[in-house]
């Protein structure tokens, strides 16, 4: 059974995502603060950390950078719950090193369902691969979880943008610096999906001999 940590202080919206996953065959472990997370995590394991962003004493950014810090839950993919729209500033920020996905409230059930299991679907097809690459070049295992990463924040910051550009009048400051990074934020997408379709590329061929 899969296991999922939820993280959040709102305690009706805490129950509200918890019943939704037991009702989808998840087994839930819940903390309504960042120190509790943690303390969750330096004896149990998950396979999934669901994290929300705004929470007092200590954010969620600060919560995945102790995670990292402290050598918890290593490889155990954590999605960012939050009301912002993802930013190139948020993007930016130190902490998102590790951070798998980045879920904008509110949501519908179907959706956070739909967006999960893809996050775990993908997270057992990168084992996979890791492994082969791993036999092939030991440093490209991890390459390749970093390239895989990275391609779901860009496409998460590049659907945000866009709804920001939807928002703003063409032509005016605002929207011409969305733009250029938007512009920007494709043309590092396409090379990212270049590199991973080449590990895969390396798999497959690997496969074959």
């Amino acid at each position: 059974m899969v296991r999922v940590l939820i993280v959040d202080d709102e305690e009706d919206l805490l129950n509200l995502v918890s019943a939704i996953f037991r009702s989808e065959g998840f087994e839930v472990l819940t903390a309504n603060s960042g120190e509790a997370a943690l303390e969750i995590l330096e004896s149990e394991h998950v396979d999934l950390i669901l994290l929300d962003v705004m929470m007092p004493e200590m954010d969620g950014w600060t919560v995945a950078s102790e995670i990292k810090s402290r050598g918890l839950a290593i490889g155990t993919p954590i999605a960012m719950l939050t009301v912002k729209s993802m930013t190139p500033a948020y993007f930016y920020k130190d902490e998102v090193e590790g951070i798998t996905d980045y879920i904008n409230k509110p949501f519908s059930n179907d959706q956070l369902i739909s967006r999960v299991r893809s996050i775990l679907d993908e997270s057992e097809k990168i084992k996979g691969i890791k492994e082969v690459l791993h036999d092939i070049s030991p440093g490209f295992g991890a390459e390749y979880a970093e390239v895989v990463r990275a391609e779901r924040l860009y496409e998460n910051l590049k659907k945000s943008m866009e709804l920001s550009l939807s928002r703003r009048d063409k032509g005016t400051e605002e929207y011409n610096m969305i733009k250029d990074a938007f512009d920007y934020c494709q043309l590092l997408l396409l090379r990212i999906r270049e590199k991973k379709e080449g590990f895969e590329r390396l798999v497959e061929e690997n496969k074959e001999v």
